[in-house]
């Protein structure tokens, strides 16, 4: 068997050095090089860094995988529904999903079941994500909706690893369970004037601690903070009054036992102000946080560092006031 190398450079395997079955008309992804099986009869084999195909439902859309995992899709037009039955091949190998080209649409169940996703990419001409189209990526963690989005399907992200996420205003349809089942989803942030929450949106996101609404909320939908356990704000954009007259329906966790703030947005997190050094004696670092008043109960707040030096981590908590910046003290004896 010859192989062929990207560089142009060849070597010959014998027998006794690979195990593998040709076939005429597959595509196998194997220890991060991609591998051509050429028509039978010619049993050579390809090992290129990259692959570029088009969808087979849209010519216009083709899409490359890189030898990190990384798919780059571009082109004019929508994404298919189903097509990770096409990527098969490659679903183990695909960790970021990545969209450059003029593409309008993501299709139904298009990108679900990756098992290795952590990274998706949108670009900025998405308007619609249909149903199922990242559903069931455990490991997906990080997305950003593009200001283009103004339509997310039911459970479009459904059972994801995702930590938070921001609604942008350009949405004006949210689809019902499209974040439920997000087992590490603590933040949402809704910029847009949707009417609704619908069915079961967040249900058995037990982490999600922190949400913002805004004031065209009319109507909470039946499960839509169902085994919500650790909600515990609720940023709302209108007046007590207003929060009062919307429709809450049934299976919906208490929210009673929730803080609304009223007239309010997200507060955002805690920052990092910087750090200072001194070199006299001991080596002493200090790191400085600047702490949103929002973030304080009973005038305190608590952070937790988390560092390494020389390889052991280390980990300390501290107490502090409103606007206490100076978080914590640390010293390296020499």
């Amino acid at each position: 068997v010859k192989l062929i190398y990207s560089d142009g450079t060849e070597s010959t395997l014998n027998s006794d050095d690979y195990n593998m079955v040709l076939d005429t008309s597959t595509i196998g992804l194997q220890t991060g090089k991609i591998h051509y099986f050429a028509d039978e009869g010619q049993f050579e084999v390809r090992v290129v860094d990259s692959i570029t195909q088009s969808f087979r439902e849209d010519e216009n859309v083709t899409w490359t995988l890189d030898s990190n995992g990384t798919m780059t899709i571009n082109g004019t037009g929508n994404i298919p529904p189903y097509v990770r039955w096409e990527l098969e091949d490659y679903s183990d190998i695909i960790k970021e999903v990545r969209i450059e080209g003029d593409i309008q649409r993501i299709g139904f169940d298009a990108f679900s079941r990756l098992p290795n996703l952590q990274i998706v990419d949108l670009g900025n001409t998405v308007n619609e994500i249909e149903p199922m189209a990242f559903a069931e990526n455990e490991k997906l963690t990080a997305i950003v909706l593009p200001e283009s989005v103004t339509t997310i399907g039911s459970n479009a992200f459904s059972y994801t690893g995702i930590t938070e996420l921001t609604i942008p205003a350009s949405v004006t349809t949210l689809d019902g369970y499209a974040l439920s089942d997000c087992p590490n989803l603590e933040k949402v942030t809704i910029l847009g004037e949707i009417s609704e929450l619908p069915y079961g949106i967040f249900s058995n996101c037990q982490k999600l601690e922190s949400i913002s609404i805004p004031n065209t909320v009319t109507e909470v939908q039946a499960d839509a903070f169902n085994n919500c356990s650790s909600l515990k704000n609720i940023y709302y954009g209108g007046t007590e009054e207003e929060w009062t007259a919307i429709s809450i329906n049934e299976s919906n966790n208490d929210l009673s036992a929730v803080t609304i703030h009223y007239n309010s947005q997200m507060p955002e997190k805690i920052g990092f102000a910087g750090h200072s050094i001194s070199l006299k004696g001991d080596i002493g670092i200090n790191f400085y946080v600047n702490v949103p008043d929002e973030d304080v109960s009973d005038g305190k707040v608590k952070v937790d560092f988390a560092w390494t030096v020389d390889g052991t981590e280390n980990t300390h908590s501290v107490t502090l006031s409103a606007n206490d910046k100076h978080a914590l003290g640390y010293k390296v004896s020499c």
